[in-house]
Order: structure tokens, then C-alpha cells, then sequence
């Protein structure tokens, strides 16, 4: 929630059990993307929040390895839930975060077992998931040699604030700027600085 050096991304039913996951929920840096479904959403809304949402947000944050919380609640067969998600879904979608992977991160990826509540759904699903991972190609040799530095810098939009500026501030006015903007405002001295500087001008 307060570690901007991490990012999380969440398709989940809601409303539903534990009332957490909500759109708002952004974290202290803008660091969580919350894609709540509704009930009965289609397989179409569920890869659609993926490939339009989530998928180009790990992209851009870049990260240097994604974990991936496995969890198959959402499968249409599951007590739990009330998705309309199918086995095959969570394959395609494995496919695409282990492609994902091997593009932005040399191939790690880790993925542990989480939710599914109905065993023999959890069980094709689970194959699923593992099928997925197998047949996906091994990351190329550029991707995994790539470094960080490969990637082309991009000009960054005039921010609001100057890191000079932003430093000669002390923790309460820098906490009253970001009110007024309506950010955040909690959070250690560090991460309030660094999302006063993301601001743009």
C-alpha cells in the first residue's frame, strides 16, 4: 500500500466478502490498480479488464519480476463467487502475464496457488494454469539480456513542483499541498515528496 517501489493489480468480484478491493483504493503512490467486476460479469468483461487495464499497467511500471496470486473463485462453478469465468479464460490470461513476463521482467514470474472452492473446477482450472505456463515460450535471448537502461527515456511532462522546491518544504506543507490537490496525505516524509514531484505542471 505505501511502497511505491511495488506494484499490485486485482480483478475481483465486487461487491462481495471481504468489502476490500475497491476502485479508490490506490494506495499512498498510486501504486494499486483495483478492477472490480460485477456479478455475472462475461469471460469477454474479465480478459477485457486485463488486456485494457492491468496488463498495460505492469508494462509501464516495468517491474523486475511479477508474482502472481492464482487464485479461481471467479470460475463459474465455484459456491463462492458469481462470475461466469471459464477454465480456458485463466489459461489464455496465464499465457498473457507469462508473455508479459519474459517482455519486461527476463521471464520471472511466480506464481503461487490461492482461491477455488469447488474441487473439480479447481482442478481443470489449476491444469489450465499450468498449461499455460508451459507452453509459453522461453524469454529470447534480448529479452533476457535486457536491461532497464534499454529501454528509450522518455521526455517526462513539466511537473508542478521542482525537486529543489519540493526539499526546501517541510512534512506539513508538503501534506497541505497534496490535500489541496486531493492526494494522499499519509504516508513517510520520502513518499510524500516523491508524489508531489509526480505531479504534473
Amino acid at each position: 500500500f505505501d511502497q511505491p517501489n511495488r506494484f499490485f493489480a486485482s480483478t475481483h468480484q465486487a461487491p462481495l466478502f471481504p468489502w476490500k478491493g475497491l476502485e479508490s483504493d490506490k494506495g499512498t503512490d498510486m501504486n494499486i490498480l483495483n478492477v472490480p467486476l460485477k456479478k455475472d460479469s462475461t469471460r469477454a468483461e474479465f480478459l477485457e479488464a486485463w488486456d485494457s487495464k492491468i496488463l498495460p499497467a505492469v508494462r509501464k511500471f516495468d517491474p523486475d519480476m511479477i508474482f502472481v496470486s492464482a487464485g479461481f473463485d471467479a470460475h463459474v462453478d465455484d459456491p463462492l463467487a458469481g462470475m461466469c469465468i471459464e477454465e480456458e479464460d485463466f489459461g489464455i490470461l496465464t499465457r498473457r502475464i507469462a508473455e508479459l513476463a519474459n517482455e519486461v521482467a527476463a521471464g520471472r514470474l511466480v506464481t503461487v496457488l490461492e482461491g477455488g472452492y469447488d474441487p473439480n473446477a479447481l482442478g481443470r482450472c489449476v491444469e489450465e494454469h499450468l498449461k499455460g505456463l508451459s507452453e509459453t515460450a522461453l524469454p529470447t535471448e534480448e529479452q533476457r539480456t535486457r536491461t532497464k537502461s534499454d529501454s528509450k527515456p522518455k521526455a517526462g511532462p513539466k511537473m508542478l513542483y521542482s525537486r529543489q522546491e519540493i526539499d526546501a518544504m517541510d512534512k506539513t506543507s508538503i501534506r497541505a499541498e497534496l490535500g489541496k490537490l486531493g492526494l494522499p496525505t499519509s504516508g513517510k516524509l520520502e513518499a510524500l515528496k516523491e508524489r508531489l514531484g509526480q505531479v504534473p505542471g
